[in-house]
């Protein structure tokens, strides 16, 4: 673990900061068990860029509830569940990839999570499309 000096999160990385950018390559490791992420305008860019499918996901969401209210039907829960699927895989994914990682390695379980994040969203916009059609 890496403290950055820039953002001041500490990260489970050795060369660069993923919240920031900025470089850790001579930054002192720190004595820390699990990263601590810092809110500040780094983390709000970095959670920007993470989740910005998952955002587009829910405003086409509220978009079609809003449009076709009439006819809300069973497959809302569905949608809504694998919206927040996705929603929480954006804004957790370094969380969520790092507990995983007793079963898989760290670039799989990034690429994991990833997958994951975007067939949830693809799978919600499926539910609300369907709305439309039942």
């Amino acid at each position: 673990m890496k403290k950055c000096n820039v953002c001041g999160c500490i990260v489970d990385e050795k060369s660069e900061c993923p919240i920031c950018g900025n470089t850790l390559t001579y930054e002192p490791p720190c004595m820390e068990e699990k990263e601590r992420l810092v809110f500040s305008k780094y983390y709000l860019i970095y959670l920007l860029k993470t989740s910005w499918f998952s955002i587009a996901c829910l405003i086409y969401g509220i978009i079609t509830a809003i449009i076709f209210r009439h006819s809300l039907n069973a497959l809302i829960a569905p949608a809504a569940l694998c919206l927040a699927l996705s929603l929480y895989l954006s804004v957790f994914e370094r969380q969520y990839a790092r507990a995983i990682r007793w079963k898989y390695n760290k670039e799989y379980s990034l690429q994991h999570t990833l997958f994951y994040r975007y067939s949830f969203g693809i799978g919600s916009i499926i539910f609300f499309t369907a709305m439309y059609f039942g």
